[in-house]
C-alpha cells in the first residue's frame, strides 16, 4: 500500500516549501523554512546593488545601480533647469523635480534591500 504525505501550512514564522513524500506510511513531515539573506541585505542597504553582486546576480545588481544613477542624474538636472528660470517657478520646478526624484531614489533602495534579503525571488 503506497500513500503520499504533503506537508502544507504552518504559521507566519514558517513558511515551508511543499514536501512529498512516498511510500512510507509513517513519514514525517518536515519543514523547510524561506531563505533569507540579511548579510546580502546590509550590504545592499551600504551600497545599491551590492547585495546582488554578492548572490551573483550581477544583471539585476547592475539595473539598480542605473536605477540609482538615473534618480540621481533627473533629479539634478530638474534642480539645474529651476535654477537657470531665475524666477518663482523655476524655484517651484527645481524643487518639485528634486523631490520626486529623491523619493523614487528611496523607493528603489528600500526594493534594492529587500530583493537582496529575498534572494531574488518575489516577496
Amino acid at each position: 500500500m503506497s500513500m503520499t504525505v504533503q506537508a502544507v501550512g504552518a504559521n507566519a514564522y514558517c513558511a515551508p516549501k511543499k514536501v512529498a513524500f512516498k511510500g512510507n506510511d509513517n513519514a514525517q513531515a518536515v519543514y523547510q523554512p524561506k531563505e533569507k539573506h540579511t548579510g546580502k541585505a546590509i550590504a545592499s542597504g551600504l551600497m545599491v546593488g551590492l547585495g546582488q553582486f554578492f548572490d551573483g546576480r550581477f544583471k539585476d545588481g547592475f539595473k539598480y545601480i542605473l536605477k540609482s544613477l538615473g534618480c540621481s542624474v533627473l533629479g539634478g538636472a530638474s534642480v539645474l533647469l529651476g535654477m537657470r528660470m531665475n524666477n518663482k517657478a523655476g524655484v517651484i520646478v527645481g524643487m518639485a523635480g528634486g523631490v520626486a526624484a529623491g523619493i523614487a531614489s528611496i523607493v528603489n533602495w528600500v526594493n534594492n534591500v529587500k530583493d537582496a534579503y529575498h534572494g531574488g525571488k518575489k516577496a
